[in-house]
C-alpha cells in the first residue's frame, strides 16, 4: 500500500532545535562569566534521532537499508497497539553574528538550515510497518490517529537586542525558504488478521499534503515563510542565578503549490483467485478503476496552504555552586503536540580551560536520555562545546531510543 511506503521512507530520513541565544547561558554555565561584552560569532551544528519506543538498533537497521530482525522487534508485540509511539530526527546548522559597541542596541545577522522529521503514531501502526501482520493473528492493530511532518528549509535572519543594567531583551526574525514539506495525517484506522490468515480487514481514513521533490534541496523553493523569536535574559552578579526565557520561531510557511491526497479504505480481503481477478478487469475498467490509487479511493488535488513553522518555548536557569560546579536546568515545550522536555546538567570545572558536564534529559520525543558535554575554552575569546549523546546507542542499542550530537563554537571578536 502506498501509505506504508510513504511512512517507511519518512522513517528512513530520521533535530532538536537550539536557540541562537543559548550563547549567554552556555557562556555562564561552562565558564562562570555572565557577560559577553564583545562582538561575537556563534556557530552550531546538531543531529539527533529520538523515540520513546523504537530502539536505536531498529532505527539503525532501517537507515542502513538492512533487513529488520524479528528478534530485535519482538518487544514491540508486547506493547499496547493503542498506545502512542513518537519519533523525530534530522540535522540542523546555523551561524549568527552579534555586534557590540557603545550603544545599548546590538544587531544580529545569521543564516542556517534545518532538515527534520517529527511525528506521533499509534503503536499498532509501528508494529504493522516494522514487523508485518503475521505475528498479530486474531488481533486488531490500531492505526490512528497518527501524524507525521517532514520539513527541509533554509533561512536568513536578523534582529536586535537591548541591553540594560539588569536585562537583555531581544527579537530575531527569519525569512524562510522551504525546499521540502510532507505531512501525513491518519485520522482513524485499524487492521485485523483472522486466524490462519483466512481474511484481512482494514479501514483507514486520512490525508497527506506534499511538495515536489524533483529539484535538489538547495535549489528548490516550494514555500516561503517567516518567523519571530523573542528572548529575555537577566544579567546576574557573579555567582547568582541566570534566567533566560525564549519564544523560538513563532511563524509559518506558505506553499503556493502542492499535492493533497485523501484516502478512504474499508475492505475485507478473503483471498483472491487469479482467474477471477483477471476476469474482473473489464468490469473494473468500465467503472474507471484502472489504477491502484482508484482501488484504494485515493483522490489527488493540487492545492496551496500555510503551515506553522516548528517552534517552541524555552526556559533556562543556571545556578553556580561555588567555583567548581554549576547546575543547568532547562524546560522546553514545542508548539506541536509533543510532551515537554526537561534537561538537567551539572558542570564540573576541570581547570581554567575545561568544563565537563554529565546531563540528563526526560520527555519530548524520547523517554530518558543521558549524555556528556565538554566545553573547551583556551583563552578569553574562544569556547568550543561538544555535547555527546551517543553513549547509550553504543553501549545498549537494543534498549536505548535516542542519539544526539551537538557542536557549538562561540568566538569573541
Amino acid at each position: 500500500m502506498k501509505r506504508w511506503w510513504v511512512l517507511g521512507c519518512m522513517i528512513l530520513l530520521g533535530v532538536t532545535s537550539n536557540a541562537q541565544l543559548d550563547r549567554w547561558w552556555t557562556h555562564y554555565h561552562y565558564r562562570g562569566n555572565p557577560d559577553l561584552e564583545q562582538k561575537s560569532i556563534w556557530f552550531e551544528a546538531n543531529a539527533d534521532l529520538s523515540s520513546n519506543r523504537i530502539s536505536n538498533t531498529i532505527t539503525g537497521q532501517i537507515r542502513s537499508g538492512g533487513k529488520i530482525s524479528l528478534a530485535q522487534t519482538a518487544y514491540l508485540s508486547q506493547r499496547d497497539p493503542a498506545g502512542v509511539t513518537r519519533l523525530g530526527g534530522g540535522v540542523e546548522g546555523g551561524m549568527w553574528y552579534r555586534s557590540y559597541g557603545s550603544s545599548r542596541l546590538h544587531w544580529h545577522v545569521g543564516a542556517g538550515m534545518t532538515d527534520r522529521l517529527y511525528g506521533s503514531m499509534r503503536t499498532g501502526l509501528a508494529q504493522l510497518v516494522l514487523t508485518g501482520n503475521g505475528v498479530y493473528e486474531d488481533q486488531t492493530l490500531s492505526l490512528g490517529p497518527s501524524w507525521f511532518r517532514y520539513l527541509s528549509a533554509q533561512y536568513i535572519g536578523g534582529g536586535v537586542d537591548l541591553e540594560t543594567d539588569g536585562l537583555i531583551l531581544g527579537v530575531l526574525g527569519k525569512v524562510i525558504k522551504a525546499s521540502r514539506w510532507h505531512e501525513v495525517d491518519i485520522e482513524s484506522g485499524s487492521f485485523y488478521t483472522a486466524p490462519y490468515g483466512t481474511s484481512l480487514e482494514a479501514d483507514l481514513t486520512g490525508s497527506q499534503f506534499y511538495t515536489s521533490s524533483d529539484q535538489s534541496k538547495l535549489s528548490a523553493w516550494y514555500g516561503t515563510g517567516g518567523s519571530l523569536s523573542f528572548f529575555m535574559i537577566n544579567r546576574p552578579a557573579p555567582g547568582k542565578m541566570l534566567v533566560s526565557a525564549q519564544v523560538q520561531d513563532l511563524g509559518f510557511i506558505h506553499f503556493g503549490g502542492g499535492k493533497k491526497q485523501d484516502v478512504l479504505v474499508d475492505t475485507i480481503f478473503t483471498g483472491l483467485d487469479a482467474t477471477t481477478l483477471l476476469e474482473s478487469g473489464a468490469q473494473l475498467n468500465a467503472q474507471g478503476l484502472d489504477s491502484i490509487e482508484a482501488l484504494l479511493n485515493l483522490k489527488s488535488t493540487a492545492t496551496s496552504r500555510a503551515v506553522f513553522y516548528p517552534g517552541n518555548l524555552q526556559l533556562d536557569m543556571i545556578k553556580p555552586l561555588g567555583e567548581k560546579f554549576s547546575l543547568a536546568f532547562q524546560v522546553r515545550q514545542a508548539f506541536v503536540a509533543i510532551p515537554p522536555k526537561v534537561r538537567l546538567g551539572l558542570r564540573i570545572s576541570a581547570g581554567e580551560w575545561l568544563g565537563l558536564e554529565p546531563y540528563f534529559i526526560a520527555g519530548g520525543l524520547s523517554r530518558i536520555h543521558t549524555g556528556f558535554t565538554a566545553s573547551i575554552h583556551p583563552g578569553s575569546r574562544l569556547q568550543l562545546m561538544i555535547a555527546y549523546g551517543l553513549i547509550e546507542s553504543q553501549i545498549a542499542p537494543n534498549s536505548s531510543t535516542t542519539q544526539t550530537l551537538n557542536l557549538r563554537l562561540n568566538v569573541l571578536l
